[in-house]
């Protein structure tokens, strides 16, 4: 009897190791099927989220290897800041410099206090690479016009590139071209809406100039003192070029005028962009000896808060020349600057202002 007790005994347990061993094996197959759809799963959002190369073929000639959308961009010259800031102010976390004093009226806030990181220059550059590098950002954008390309240019920006781990990207732009820059760089950042309503008003802006009307000759300063003149031909001049008007001064002149010099020069309007030169020029009397400054044409140049007519060469030129339509043709009424003036503060610059803080900044 206890034979056969031992005998159930054991068969009974063989049984049950046999169905351990199935179980555990069944339980293993199981645990391998969820691990292999929970890797799949992940391949399969890797595989959605992992960004496809795509090239840029940025203006100096270098295609340039970019992954996914950017969404942090560092201004690697003023030009660009303004250009990011038209067109995905909410991308731009870094600047190339501070935004000029009095800018919280037409700046948005949350970009104000953003680290500077300095300017791209081919000759002195000033861009603080390792901070770059430290950022986190995935873009430096640099903004120049066609006289700031210079041969080896494109090695300089691989060098920097492979250094700080980022594209950098050059884009080219002139004053006529200011809506295809905006385009570009809209397309660039994937900001496509965004860019388009600020090169609606640059479109609308850079209207073909009626060039069968009377000249003029002008004298541009920028200097502290009014005495040092802006020439004709260079990226400073490009609006007033633009608009037909003239420099009067010599296209191979160097250096400064003094009093006597600019009195012979006579210049139909006289525009200063410097508020010290200004302020200076309109109550000194050797200033006064100018004809233009007897007859009132003398003018500041407004800063809203950059200067209108230059420095830097961007997207505030287009509210320039609408300025410039309405001191020397007339070609607009102050009514009707005032209301172009709206339309690019809140198309370009993404701030809504009304009339008495347009018409207190503007002088108008």
């Amino acid at each position: 009897m206890k034979k056969s007790l031992t005998a159930i005994s054991i068969a009974a347990l063989a049984i049950l190791i046999a169905f351990t061993g199935c179980a555990n094996k069944t339980n293993k197959s199981a645990e391998a099927k969820a691990e292999s759809t929970e890797i799949s799963k992940v391949e399969r959002v890797e595989a959605v989220s992992r960004p496809t190369f795509k090239s840029f073929n940025d203006s100096v000639g270098r295609t340039v290897e970019v992954t996914g959308t950017f969404n942090k961009v560092i201004a690697g010259t003023p030009e660009a800041q303004l250009y990011i800031y038209a067109v995905a102010p909410e991308k731009l976390v870094g600047l190339s410099e501070k935004w000029p004093e009095g800018s919280e009226k037409f700046i948005k806030e949350e970009v104000l206090n953003l680290p500077v990181y300095g300017a791209y220059n081919f000759y002195a550059d000033s861009l603080d690479q390792q901070a770059i590098k430290e950022s986190g950002a995935d873009l430096v954008l640099i903004v120049g016009e066609p006289g700031d390309m210079k041969e080896g240019i494109q090695n300089q920006l691989d060098m920097m590139q492979e250094y700080a781990k980022i594209p950098f990207i050059y884009v080219e732009d002139s004053f006529q071209t200011t809506a295809n820059t905006l385009t570009k760089i809209g397309k660039l950042l994937s900001t496509e809406k965004e860019a388009e309503s600020a090169a609606a008003y640059a479109n609308e802006v850079l209207t073909p100039v009626n060039q069968s009307r009377q000249m003029f000759t002008v004298y541009y300063s920028g200097s502290s003192d009014g005495l040092t003149p802006v020439l004709p031909g260079t990226e400073d001049f490009e609006v007033f070029e633009y608009m037909g008007i003239a420099n009067a001064v010599p296209e191979d002149f160097t250096g400064s005028y003094n009093f006597d010099g600019l009195k012979a020069l006579n210049p139909e309007m006289i525009f200063l962009a410097d508020k010290r030169a200004y302020e200076f020029a309109t109550t000194n009397e050797d200033w006064k000896t100018i004809p233009a400054v007897q007859s009132g044409n003398i003018f500041f140049v407004p800063d809203a808060p950059y200067n209108l007519l230059s420095s830097p060469n961007s997207v505030q030129r287009l509210l320039g020349l609408q300025w410039l339509r309405l001191v020397t043709y007339g070609s607009l009424t102050p009514s009707e600057f005032m209301d172009t003036a709206a339309s690019f503060y809140e198309d370009v610059m993404h701030v809504s202002l009304d009339n008495a803080v347009i018409s207190s900044e503007l002088n108008i």
